[in-house]
């Protein structure tokens, strides 16, 4: 999902600055219960990835 999408679809009220600044605060602490959470500051991209049981994981980009 862009950066930017998330930040529409979230209705955050901070700048996109710090906006972006707690995304990558949340892919770090990495607390969302079954997904993880990785910025892609190259391409301004999140993508959640679904843990399942096992190793094994599955993409899912918004």
């Amino acid at each position: 999902m862009s950066l930017e999408k998330l930040y529409l679809k979230t209705g955050n009220t901070s700048n996109k600055a710090e906006f972006k600044r707690l995304i990558k605060k949340l892919c770090t602490v990495n607390e969302l219960p079954d997904y993880k959470i990785v910025s892609d500051t190259e391409n301004d991209k999140v993508i959640f990835l679904k843990l399942s049981i096992g190793s094994h994981r599955n993409r899912s980009v918004v």
